[in-house]
């Protein structure tokens, strides 16, 4: 069961921030993974939690739009 996102919580696991911003895991895992090829997504602000990844949950809310692919 995923844990619920708090008022206050700046970070989101990948799992939180596909709920957060309706969007599936994969989706979310594409958009990343894009971002971490500097190909877009430059706003999202990424941040390694030992193995996990972690989402800023602020980056989430500024980007106007998240790409999953590039055509």
């Amino acid at each position: 069961m995923n844990r619920p996102i708090s008022p206050t919580q700046g970070w989101l696991s990948m799992t939180q921030a596909a709920d957060y911003i309706g969007m599936s895991r994969k989706s979310v895992d594409k958009a990343v993974k894009l971002k971490e090829q500097n190909k877009c997504n430059a706003t999202l602000r990424i941040k390694y939690v030992g193995n996990e990844k972690r989402i800023s949950r602020k980056s989430l809310d500024e980007t106007e739009k998240i790409y999953t692919s590039l055509k």
